[in-house]
């Protein structure tokens, strides 16, 4: 005997571990395949590697039951083979807890497409709702994986959901800022400003949203840094969501010398108008091209133009607004127009 157990037991022992390695491995490349055929037949992309995950996590449950299930023939000990019975079991519920808990993400991204795809926006709506619902769901998977484990390891899992009601209120009040967070999610997410994906100015933020937490909202600035709001202090907020303009509006004043004719003013002004109809990006409608004299300064005469452009065809405005500028200089070169000495006024 080694150990207190016999070569026989050793032998079992070992053929038992190595044979459970062999069928890890079996049972993984089944669930792999089985998962990749559903996701297949349902017409949802996954990565592998979230498939590996998952059916490694499935494989390991299910084997660990196996072995649960084998191990009394090892001849052990009642109580000894009762203690490892109990270990393996919540290892079990580990495991399967683990593989639910990857699982969530795409569940949710594409349950949560699947009923928002009669919606114009759905997509966006899919992007905002989907990491709010998963992250609601882990929660709850690791709260009930740890309550079955708890359980299972014989802690009296009632004495301490009975202990956390007592300290509830002064929980509360130590989680008022955090519950202030939450209900500006909802509203966030029932008002629906935005979406991830959308161009805001929030006071003095301005970027493009990249994530709608349960506490918090992620903005991505222009200057590439990330800038993180409470949700309960957004909720207050005005929003400016550039992301649904229909049109984006370019507009510049320019100042000609008091020396400019009347009529040069007026073929520059046509002049203009020609630049702006012979850009692919304008809107080419009259009420949105305005080119007048607006003003009559000490510095000269104050000519005003405001261009539209289609919001969902422009994607580099600095680009835009230099092709625009270039042909306003171009056609005041031609026409011997010239600018004041002092005060030349660009508004964007």
């Amino acid at each position: 005997m080694i150990l207190g157990l016999y070569t026989w037991q050793w032998l079992f022992l070992a053929a038992l571990v190595a044979g459970s390695g062999v069928a890890v491995w079996l049972v993984r490349q089944t669930i792999g395949r089985l998962i990749q055929w559903g996701l297949k037949r349902a017409g949802v992309e996954s990565g592998k590697g979230l498939v590996r995950a998952v059916s490694r996590s499935l494989a390991l449950g299910i084997v660990c039951e196996v072995v649960r299930f084998l191990l009394p023939w090892i001849g052990l000990a009642a109580a000894v083979t009762h203690t490892i019975e109990v270990w393996i079991d919540a290892l079990a519920v580990v495991f399967i807890g683990i593989a639910a808990y990857r699982v969530v993400d795409l569940v949710c991204h594409s349950a949560v497409g699947h009923f928002l795809r009669h919606r114009s926006n759905g997509r966006d709506v899919a992007q905002t709702l989907a990491p709010l619902v998963a992250s609601a769901l882990k929660v709850v998977v690791m709260i009930v994986g740890l309550t079955v484990v708890l359980g299972i390891l014989g802690v009296n899992v009632a004495a301490i959901i009975t202990g956390l009601s007592i300290g509830g209120v002064a929980l509360a009040l130590a989680a008022q800022d955090t519950i202030k967070n939450l209900f500006g999610s909802v509203m966030i997410l029932a008002d629906q400003p935005f979406v991830v994906g959308d161009w805001v100015v929030l006071q003095d933020v301005e970027g493009v949203v990249q994530e709608i937490g349960f506490r918090s909202t992620r903005i991505r600035t222009f200057a590439d840094s990330v800038v993180t709001l409470p949700n309960g202090r957004l909720a207050d907020m005005t929003v400016d969501n550039l992301g649904l303009r229909s049109y984006r509006r370019y507009r510049t004043s320019i100042v000609l010398d008091h020396g400019t004719s009347v009529h040069d003013v007026i073929a520059f002004q046509d002049a203009i108008r020609n630049v702006i109809l012979a850009h692919p990006l304008t809107v080419k409608s009259l009420d949105r091209i305005n080119i007048a004299m607006t003003e009559i300064s000490s510095l000269g005469f104050v000519i005003t133009v405001a261009v539209f452009t289609d919001a969902h065809t422009m994607t580099d405005e600095p680009s835009f607004k230099n092709e625009i500028n270039l042909g306003i200089a171009d056609a005041a070169e031609k026409h011997a127009v010239h600018f004041a000495k002092q005060g030349d006024v660009v508004r964007a």
